[in-house]
């Protein structure tokens, strides 16, 4: 993960910007709708602008923010 956005993803992930624990998709704490993350599986580390706005998993975290 690069040290510019590190910030916010650890953010993220402690707000709980994820649909589950399996998710390979992170979503920005500030700007869900249009900063996303991906989990990268060979470089064991979260790549900014890879995730999956609009997906189903989006649509699961924006639920899951509306309740907190």
């Amino acid at each position: 993960m690069a040290a510019s956005y590190s910030r916010d993803v650890r953010k993220a992930l402690a707000n709980g910007m994820f649909p589950s624990c399996s998710s390979s998709c992170l979503f920005d704490f500030e700007h869900p709708e249009s900063v996303s993350y991906a989990w990268d599986e060979s470089l064991k580390c979260w790549m900014k602008g890879a995730g999956c706005p609009q997906s189903a998993q989006f649509e699961a975290v924006q639920r899951k923010a509306q309740m907190c």
